[in-house]
């Protein structure tokens, strides 16, 4: 999983605390709900890594389960957190600065992976996956392979006029089987949106930027979904909502001075 290190983290403190000391058959759900409440006072943990430990935890019970150490999970007696869904989308003006900033940016690939992201909705480790045998600018499309996507299914990605012609222009100067040689841009991108004055920002809101603004513009949910490579509605629309940074475009566009 992309979260694989944080992941590790998690397991090595389960496994460090006096909850692993225990026999399974003996934990019951108040000792595991005492012990997500102090990791939530004492490492000041959030309620989204709060619900990342007790999925973690439930997992280690149900393969338990499976295996027949114990008779359930006490961790199904446990309510999850209500997490705040993230609803951030840049505006037309933050997508303007932002790339502004990227093609300042000390680091040549920042721009041409920013375009993509903005004019095609695909993930940071998507884009960076990319292979120039897999993209055809005549056609106007990518294939992103199976290994590479977060569903676990290939699919094809269609390139507009922008990221076409941006992307078109950067193979022209570059060679290798992979497109972007960066492993990690998480520097050269967050130094672009402090250039750009963007705050309450990061790299996969441009996901989220690319699917409101299609939204806005009136494109239905189930073109969304496959855009994204959604596999149903619901988490499409779970990942859309609109807010106060796209009411402002949308007001904008009307002037009776």
């Amino acid at each position: 999983p992309k979260d694989f290190k944080n992941e590790i983290r998690r397991i090595q403190i389960i496994q460090l605390s006096e909850l692993a000391q225990m026999p399974l058959h003996v934990i019951s759900h108040n000792d595991i709900a005492a012990f997500l409440h102090s990791l939530q006072v004492q490492r000041n943990l959030a309620k989204a890594t709060v619900n990342r430990y007790r999925s973690r935890i439930s997992a280690i019970m149900n393969y338990a389960l499976d295996e027949e150490y114990v008779l359930s999970n006490p961790v199904k007696k446990i309510k999850k957190y209500k997490e705040k869904p993230r609803t951030r989308a840049l505006t037309v003006y933050e997508i303007n600065s932002l790339l502004d900033a990227c093609r300042a940016s000390k680091n040549r690939e920042l721009y041409t992976i920013v375009v993509l992201a903005l004019n095609t909705g695909m993930r940071k480790g998507e884009i960076l996956s990319i292979k120039e045998c897999n993209v055809n600018i005549k056609n106007r499309n990518i294939y992103l392979e199976r290994s590479y996507t977060k569903s676990g299914e290939s699919r094809w990605v269609p390139l507009n006029d922008a990221a076409a012609d941006v992307l078109g222009a950067y193979m022209a100067c570059s060679d290798g089987p992979r497109l972007f040689k960066s492993k990690c841009i998480r520097n050269a991108f967050e130094g672009a949106m402090y250039k750009a004055g963007i705050e309450q920002a990061r790299f996969h809101d441009l996901r989220r930027t690319f699917a409101t603004h299609l939204k806005d513009g009136g494109i239905s949910l189930h073109t969304i979904m496959h855009l994204l490579g959604h596999s149903s509605i619901s988490m499409t629309e779970r990942y859309l909502a609109t807010q106060d940074t796209i009411l402002f475009d949308v007001v904008a566009k009307i002037d009776f001075n």
